[in-house]
């Protein structure tokens, strides 16, 4: 699992003047028992997928959201409404009605990107803990 976290190369969506993050530890506390880790890795990430979104640093969210979706595929993963939080909130960009380019086609191809788990999102409709999210997912990407 998670093959594709060492072949990217997370130095390009460095931010000029602060420290980098370290994308590969903030994924890998996704899957770690410690329920606080797990928020701050959320809580990171979010911030950092955001920031790329306001850049027009497109490249980031092609690099994650496919680790994200493979994520929830996994059983190891303790607390799949931390991705599935991530993931809504990519798409939330695509329901801003006064979007203005380039921000609307950024949220677009967002929404396509996020939408390309849509079969994965359908085998976890039975997970009462996150289906209310995942019906979500499933809405959006109609």
């Amino acid at each position: 699992m998670l093959n594709k976290l060492n072949e990217i190369d997370w130095e390009k969506y460095s931010r000029q003047g602060l420290d980098s993050p370290d994308f590969v530890s903030l994924i890998q506390d996704l899957l770690s028992e410690d329920r606080l880790t797990r928020l701050r890795a959320m809580s990171e990430l979010d911030e950092q997928l955001e920031w790329a979104y306001r850049q027009g640093r497109n490249e980031l969210h092609d690099d994650i959201i496919p680790i994200f979706i493979e994520l929830l595929q996994s059983e190891k993963l303790p607390d799949k409404g931390v991705v599935t939080n991530l993931l809504l909130e990519l798409l939330s960009y695509s329901e801003i009605k006064t979007l203005k380019e380039p921000y609307k086609s950024q949220a677009l191809r967002l929404k396509r990107c996020v939408c390309l788990g849509v079969e994965t999102y359908k085998s976890l409709l039975a997970d009462e803990e996150i289906r209310e999210d995942i019906v979500d997912l499933l809405k959006s990407c109609e």
